[in-house]
């Protein structure tokens, strides 16, 4: 019998008890191996070059010293482009999650929560690519009140009906086939129009087009 493949976790953070006890909570979780934990950004550096097996997803602290997250993100996504990176932070400013969101970022946890709501980001991230906690979509929901209607129509017509409906079942978290199916259509004429629809965004990650999305009332 074939064993589930787990997902492999990198760990970076620069309070040693805090690093040591999020591995010890993930690797109790039957789908998950931490496979590398640094407590700064050079030491993660090193670890990546230096390491054969590389990690699916990091959780990247954002406030360490040196080297923090927002600077360490875009330097992760030019060398290894296929590692997956979700920010902790206690910041809630939706400018720094947005900046982090732009750079590279597949997601965005506040730290002070559940601990299950770092596990359940790195789900979500595997499944969908993306994941957005309930704090900052409050946020910008409460945010996009302040937008007057006239503008939020305008950026809804700069998309088809297709685009519009693909968009919104993005939201709802379903998944290519999910669409493809729900729209009576092929997975790669989804695959095509998600193409399309970062271009047209000027996003390049689906948590940057779900962000749009909730901002802009889309969803």
């Amino acid at each position: 019998m074939e064993m589930d493949i787990k997902i492999k976790i990198g760990i970076v953070d620069d309070h040693a008890i805090l690093c040591d006890s999020l591995k010890m909570f993930l690797n109790q979780r039957e789908n998950i191996e931490v496979i590398l934990t640094a407590n700064s950004g050079e030491e993660l550096l090193t670890n990546l070059s230096t390491n054969i097996e590389k990690p699916d997803i990091i959780l990247l602290d954002i406030d360490m010293p040196k080297l923090d997250g927002i600077t360490l993100l875009p330097i992760i996504k030019d060398n290894y482009p296929f590692i997956r990176v979700i920010m902790l932070s206690f910041h809630a400013e939706l400018s720094i999650i947005e900046k982090t969101i732009k750079i590279g970022a597949s997601g965005y946890v506040r730290k002070g929560g559940a601990i299950e709501d770092i596990y359940y980001a790195i789900n979500q991230v595997k499944e969908y690519n993306f994941f957005l906690d309930d704090e900052v979509i409050e946020q910008l929901n409460a945010e996009k009140q302040k937008d007057v209607h006239d503008e939020v129509d305008n950026i809804s017509n700069r998309f088809t009906e297709r685009e519009l409906e693909i968009i919104k079942l993005i939201c709802k978290e379903k998944s290519t086939k999910q669409i493809a199916d729900i729209l009576n259509t092929s997975i790669k004429s989804i695959e095509y129009n998600r193409a399309c629809l970062l271009k047209k965004i000027k996003v390049d990650s689906m948590v940057g087009l779900v962000y749009f999305a909730i901002k802009n009332n889309l969803d």
